[in-house]
């Protein structure tokens, strides 16, 4: 491991140690705000789990509870009426006889609206929009403020990196020393009880450095013929040398292997 005080040695003078540090306290306060949000909102989100209510459901219940009442309700009135009907052609004799069944047609159908009404207004009770709305609202508003929060952590965050990866720049020079055009041989290893064993070669071209500079990349050369791959990957190995300068001084030493 490089000490502290060797990487320290070789950071390019635009290096702000205090800078640095204090950029790490900024965003490790940002990220707690962040996390504190989300803790709302995700509390939030559970409160709203009572008031989720299918508005499809709730309107073919309803629906449904309307259809059945207003066909009890017919059947009611058409008995009724033709009893009604009936009575009035005795005019006179009839009428309070017609009155009392009025009366009871009319009771009826009122018990019964009474009833599937009490059933509609439990539904319409479960859905309650007023408390849903506040709900999403406060969601929202934690939503806007943790989206304003990262929005102000960016520049913070990008004046950091810049100088973790000074410092992972070093740290990887001091400890490699490669250079992009560097070969490198890494020994593919196998392990058992018996401890590893070198199961096979690798070759490859450095590129350089990845994002963070945290690690080199390269391009692997073809074990039938030592052309470089296209493709660009992140070098991985844990026991590996550099064989050659260039990819030309490795084929000239070793290019005979590969005919």
């Amino acid at each position: 491991m490089i000490s502290w005080d060797e990487i320290e040695k070789h950071l390019p003078d635009e290096y702000d140690d205090e800078r640095h540090e204090v950029l790490r306290h900024e965003i490790k306060w940002y990220e707690y705000e962040i996390r504190d949000l989300e803790d709302e909102i995700e509390d939030l989100e559970e409160q709203l789990e009572p008031y989720k209510l299918d508005m499809e459901t709730l309107e073919a219940q309803t629906n449904d509870i309307q259809n059945i009442m207003n066909d009890e309700i017919e059947k009611i009135e058409t008995k009724y009426d033709e009893l009604i009907k009936e009575k009035l052609e005795q005019i006179e004799k009839l009428k309070i006889e017609i009155d009392e069944l009025s009366k009871c047609r009319d009771n009826e159908t009122d018990k019964i609206k009474l009833t599937y009404q009490q059933q509609i207004d439990k539904l319409n009770n479960q859905y309650n929009k007023d408390k849903w709305d506040k709900i999403v609202d406060e969601i929202n508003d934690r939503l806007s403020k943790k989206e304003d929060l990262q929005s102000e952590m960016e520049p913070v965050l990008e004046e950091f990196f810049k100088y973790e990866k000074m410092v992972n720049l070093v740290e990887l020079e001091l400890m490699y020393g490669w250079k992009k055009g560097n070969v490198i041989r890494r020994y593919d290893l196998e392990f058992s009880s018996n401890g590893p064993r070198v199961v096979g070669l690798t070759h490859g071209i450095i590129v350089g450095p990845n994002e963070d500079g945290t690690k080199y990349l390269w391009r692997r050369l073809k074990k039938s013929n030592g052309e470089p791959l296209k493709k660009v990957e992140e070098f991985k190995g844990t026991k590996y040398e550099k064989v050659a300068d260039s990819y030309e001084e490795y084929m000239e030493k070793f290019g005979h292997f590969y005919r």
